[in-house]
């Protein structure tokens, strides 16, 4: 059943869960927080993914907070946005800006920010 613009939730959960051992930000809150969003995720916009370094670019510090240090940088690849059946693979948005953020601390306290 689709529950976005060309987003079937059922499908897509299982398809992002069968890739849930090819990643890990080796912090098990966060894990469990993006695969949470992943599973449950309505529609493009609501998936948060871990990005690999190797996919960071540009990398430019913009502030400084209790929590961390925010940076500027570019995701080559981009974030999913639907499943292409005939090529079994996501079809990305492509490279775009994003935000990141150091953690000093603990993840649920970055979440309470």
């Amino acid at each position: 059943k689709n529950t976005g613009v060309k987003w079937c939730q059922s499908c897509n959960a299982k398809r992002l869960e069968a890739e849930f051992p090819n990643w890990t930000s080796d912090n098990k809150e966060l894990d469990r927080f993006l695969r949470e969003t992943q599973l449950t995720a309505r529609c493009w916009q609501e998936v948060f993914e871990w990005i690999p370094y190797a996919n960071i670019t540009e990398v430019e510090e913009v502030g400084r907070g209790g929590y961390g240090i925010v940076y500027k940088s570019k995701w080559e690849g981009g974030c999913i946005i639907k499943w292409i059946s005939k090529e079994k693979k996501w079809e990305r948005w492509g490279t775009e800006y994003v935000a990141l953020k150091s953690l000093n601390g603990e993840f649920s306290d970055f979440m309470h920010e």
